[in-house]
């Protein structure tokens, strides 16, 4: 059960928010928050990170704000993420926009470019007492990671970048966890993922899917799980994202209701003990 803090740090210093307890009690350092999210049952916490942000993301999506927040996380015993989105920007399934100084670049420079890019960053994060538990390889990616780059000539390119990359992160630390981020295909589509993953010979733990629930329902998500539960038994598939509206127009969808009915395709073959709280 992770939370995404992406944007702690700017509630932080540029809005002056204040966190609280249950109790009304301020907590009033990072420790503090960390510790209570702690004991509410979370145990990851993510950032997102991107390469040079533009202004209005320079503390979201800064290397410095992901730092503190994940060493603050850390030090309360918490697990730790980090998404690299190989952007300036938020990145989407249909939009993959390259960091501005990459956008010049030749194909053949781009990919030696983001392993520069990742393994300068991870060397950051280690030297500020952050070093992730789990790196993830871009945000909603689709085919179109990079730019379609690599050494093909074909659509598998951003999978062949998403695994080198992968090797980079394993090369720095062999114990950090790998996960590809990627948008949720379609489900008569995730056999070519996986195989295109396949012919890349691609490395890692987990792979994290962005839903939205306006465009995928639990029981398409359940039939990606099992898919990838007979291709991969020694991976994980996780539900790494949810994009929606705190509720739909209709109010026949809202927060706590996806967040409860993708926790059930979760829990689908698990014992009930094993799952955090039933999210009424």
């Amino acid at each position: 059960m992770g939370l995404d803090l992406s944007e702690y740090q700017q509630y932080l210093t540029d809005y002056q928010k204040q966190y609280y307890n249950f109790k009304g009690d301020a907590l009033g350092t990072s420790q503090a928050l960390m510790l209570f999210l702690k004991n509410c049952g979370v145990n990851t916490i993510s950032v997102k990170v991107a390469v040079d942000p533009a202004s209005n993301n320079k503390k979201t999506l800064s290397l410095d704000s992901a730092a503190k927040t994940l060493a603050a996380a850390k030090k309360a015993g918490l697990k730790t993420n980090v998404v690299l989105l190989y952007s300036d920007e938020m990145t989407y399934a249909k939009t993959q926009t390259l960091p501005t100084k990459w956008q010049q670049l030749k194909p053949a420079e781009l990919l030696d470019t983001a392993k520069n890019y990742t393994e300068k960053t991870l060397m950051s994060l280690k030297a500020a007492a952050a070093q992730p538990d789990m790196v993830t390889i871009g945000h909603d990616v689709n085919y179109n990671f990079l730019g379609l780059t690599g050494n093909d000539t074909n659509e598998w390119n951003g999978y062949y970048d998403m695994a080198q990359l992968s090797q980079v992160v394993t090369k720095l630390d062999s114990h950090t966890q790998v996960a590809l981020g990627f948008a949720t295909p379609k489900v008569n589509d995730f056999q070519w993922v996986l195989q295109a993953l396949g012919k890349v010979q691609a490395k890692y733990n987990i792979l994290g899917l962005t839903v939205y629930p306006t465009d995928e329902t639990n029981a398409d998500i359940a039939k990606l799980r099992d898919q990838f539960a007979q291709v991969a038994p020694d991976k994980q598939l996780v539900v790494s994202g949810v994009k929606f509206a705190k509720q739909s127009n209709d109010k026949t969808a809202s927060v706590a209701k996806q967040t409860a009915n993708i926790l059930s395709v979760a829990c689908q073959y698990r014992k009930r003990s094993e799952c955090w709280g039933d999210y009424t």
